[in-house]
């Protein structure tokens, strides 16, 4: 069994010989259903590569004795250099490893749910760090274009993003760069799509028939119901235009003018940080990572710089019903849609009458 995947020039290869792992296996092709098909294999070289191996048991010789490291919720971890072995809560094991561009994870484990969610969540880590090195920057937000205006809408966990994405999602018109995770390269947008998750507190508010969709278990979360994005609905690179810090837990909503110092922080937090982002400490702190990590944060600090020079900026207080949030979003993008409609013909009759 293996799956190869391209993401803008990460190329993912996982494979596995057990059979109980076939299921892992579909259930990240699924997942990253996007990054799958030959056309991308052509239209992306190859700039680094990431080797996952699903195995039985883990090899002998990642099984000396590590230099123990630290811990944090979900499992302890050793090793400071280029090898570092994790035992996750469950049971599962994580073994990772760089060698000049090609990184390698052997996972194994007898919680097949947990083998699929710390692949997963590896997945995402070791993929952002690459993407970072080559300019696409994830940032914890919604990313949609409607009505030809192209918005990230910055909101902290539970604030209401991918109820937001899913309302946004039933008008055909509204396309999706991501419901969490966009990438930003440069000023511009470009879809990093994996699915809508809602949590069960939202199927019920949102009135979402849950049979028929996937339910994904977490170690140490709630589950959540994943709806998959249809490929219509993902949108091409563009141009970002707005950017919306969310206020959440608001008792109006409403979008406004925002200082630049608020904008500042949020950009910091969202884009330079990584605020909200997998980024698995348990893989990435390591002393021979100091470096790209530097790099890394580097890039990023440019990217929020050249955002806030080149978007426009505003505050979306969100109330906890994502119905009046959606009605409150799609007057602010009309108004703007019409404001830019009346200076494109002003100008145009200038030139005329010139």
């Amino acid at each position: 069994m293996k799956l190869i995947l391209n993401f803008y020039g990460v190329i993912v290869r996982i494979s596995s010989d057990e059979e109980r792992f076939e299921n892992v296996i579909n259930l990240l092709r699924e997942d990253f259903g996007y990054f799958f098909g030959p056309s991308l294999m052509n239209e992306y070289s190859q700039e680094s590569c990431i080797e996952v191996n699903l195995v039985n048991q883990i090899e002998e010789k990642f099984k000396k004795r590590h230099i123990y490291s630290f811990k944090n919720k979900s499992c302890k971890f050793y090793g400071l250099g280029s090898i570092r072995y994790c035992r996750y809560s469950g049971g599962s094991t994580v073994v990772s490893q760089r060698r000049g561009s090609l990184r390698e994870f052997w996972i194994t484990g007898k919680i097949v749910e947990e083998v699929y969610e710390v692949t997963y969540l590896a997945l995402l880590s070791s993929i952002g760090e690459e993407l970072d090195l080559l300019g696409y920057h994830r940032v914890h937000a919604l990313g949609f274009t409607a009505r030809d205006q192209s918005c990230i809408i910055l909101l902290p966990s539970k604030g209401g993003k991918s109820s937001l994405a899913y309302l946004l999602s039933l008008d055909p018109e509204t396309k999706f760069f991501s419901d969490e995770m966009p990438l930003l390269r440069k000023g511009k947008l470009f879809p990093f799509p994996i699915r809508f998750a809602l949590d069960s507190k939202a199927i019920q508010l949102l009135k979402v028939d849950p049979s028929g969709l996937r339910i994904f278990m977490r170690m140490q979360y709630p589950p959540k119901f994943l709806i998959p994005m249809k490929l219509g609905q993902i949108s091409n690179a563009k141009k970002l235009q707005y950017v919306l810090a969310g206020r959440s837990k608001a008792s109006i909503a409403k979008i406004e003018a925002i200082s630049s110092i608020e904008m500042g922080f949020n950009l910091f937090m969202s884009i330079v940080v990584g605020m909200g982002l997998c980024q698995m400490t348990e893989h990435m702190v390591r002393l021979d990572n100091i470096f790209r990590l530097m790099k890394i944060f580097t890039f990023r600090v440019l990217e929020s710089i050249n955002v806030f020079l080149e978007s426009r900026k505003y505050i979306f207080q969100v109330t906890n019903d994502p119905n009046i949030n959606k009605m409150v979003l799609e007057d602010f993008l009309r108004m703007q849609n019409l404001g830019n409609n009346k200076n494109y013909i002003l100008n145009d009759l200038l030139k005329k009458s010139i």
